[in-house]
């Protein structure tokens, strides 16, 4: 959990909103890709130029390797979160960029309120396109159906995190922990297998507790 202090990542340019991939049928996910406009970037550092392949998740931004320092975020950074916190955020918003939740954690900002977290949704949401959804945690909980819609969403963003503790933990963790398909539910239709790997963010005033789960797993999640 990161705290906010009592106000566009490197080597990525916006580039206009692309609806990624395709609605219908299969397409792999690989967890060491990240399709932008101009091609794909690996976690290793390599880049194929181009666009060779239809893919599910594709972000509406371009990759260039001399761009400069954004100097302009970074400032926004330093005075909204504490300087050793910096990088953790930096980290867990590129760890968004992959189709994976290996790390098996969620993110929350926590602050007294009026610091400016409202600006990090719109340049999030800039970035991710429509591979990010805005949100709320307590649905999720509450909600057996609102899984579904976080299908092939890299990211979804609470700006404003309710303080009630939750009822239950079991769907919230199920998506944090996700590992490949799991069962999903529509209303009126039947429940199926599909993919998940959506990551959790939320902006709160206070910690995501709990009424009944004082599970270590609860905690190790947020």
């Amino acid at each position: 959990m990161l705290r906010r202090k009592e106000h566009s990542t490197h080597h990525f340019q916006h580039r206009g909103d692309h609806e990624a991939g395709s609605s219908h049928g299969e397409f792999s996910a690989k967890a060491d890709e990240i399709h932008v406009q101009n091609g794909t970037l690996r976690t290793d550092g390599s880049f194929l130029a181009g666009r060779p392949e239809i893919v599910r998740s594709r972000f509406p931004i371009d990759y260039n390797p001399q761009a400069g320092k954004p100097v302009v975020w970074l400032r926004f950074l330093s005075d909204l979160l504490y300087p050793e916190d910096i990088p953790t955020f930096q980290e867990y918003i590129g760890y968004c960029l992959i189709p994976s939740t290996k790390g098996q954690r969620m993110m929350i900002l926590k602050g007294e309120g009026g610091e400016g977290k409202s600006q990090i949704g719109p340049v999030l949401a800039r970035l991710f396109g429509c591979n990010m959804k805005d949100g709320s945690i307590a649905k999720i909980s509450d909600n057996r159906f609102a899984r579904a819609d976080l299908e092939h969403i890299h990211l979804l963003v609470d700006d404003d995190m309710k303080m009630e503790a939750l009822k239950q933990t079991n769907y919230v963790k199920s998506i944090v922990t996700a590992q490949g398909k799991m069962d999903l539910e529509r209303k009126s239709v039947q429940s199926y297998q599909g993919w998940m790997y959506a990551r959790l963010l939320a902006f709160s005033n206070g910690d995501l507790q709990s009424l009944y789960d004082r599970s270590n797993g609860f905690s190790a999640v947020n």
